[in-house]
């Protein structure tokens, strides 16, 4: 089945909800931290911890928890197969560093992108469908009717 091309709202939406789970992440590590009275070591850690399992879910699942509540998955433009693990760590590697070295143009790119790619999508050759608007696919030997 296909699905149509994310939009940018709901991409921008995933993304806030995922700094926003991030941020309670970091939160949390500074008051356990204080708490504990431990070194900024600790806190250091809770920001990589929450960095990683945003990461990992994006390899393991092919989308984080902002993009699965939005029902968004990232595939390959051509197959429109969830990508794989190398091409997405570089995706989310290298292709997000390209995205915000200048003023984060690449990724505002989505909003004036006929495709809605950022330039993280478009070096990978991926887009980010809504998995929660399918396209109904018309078979060319499907009866018509009056035919």
């Amino acid at each position: 089945m296909k699905y149509e091309i994310a939009s940018a709202r709901k991409r921008f939406m995933a993304f806030i909800i995922d700094a926003v789970l991030n941020f309670a992440v970091f939160v949390f590590s500074i008051s356990y931290a204080d708490y504990v009275d431990v070194s900024i070591g600790w806190i250091v850690i809770g920001i990589n911890v929450a960095l990683l399992v945003t990461k990992m879910s994006y390899w393991h699942v092919g989308t984080t928890f902002g993009k699965s509540y939005m029902r968004l998955q990232i595939v390959d433009e051509t197959t429109r197969k969830p990508l794989e693990f190398k091409k997405m760590v570089l995706r989310q590697t290298i292709g997000m560093l390209v995205s915000s070295v200048i003023l984060n143009i690449g990724f505002i790119w989505v909003v004036i992108d006929r495709d809605r790619q950022g330039w993280h999508d478009k070096i990978f050759n991926d887009v980010v469908i809504d998995l929660s608007k399918p396209i109904e696919e018309v078979q060319e030997d499907e009866y018509v009717q009056g035919y």
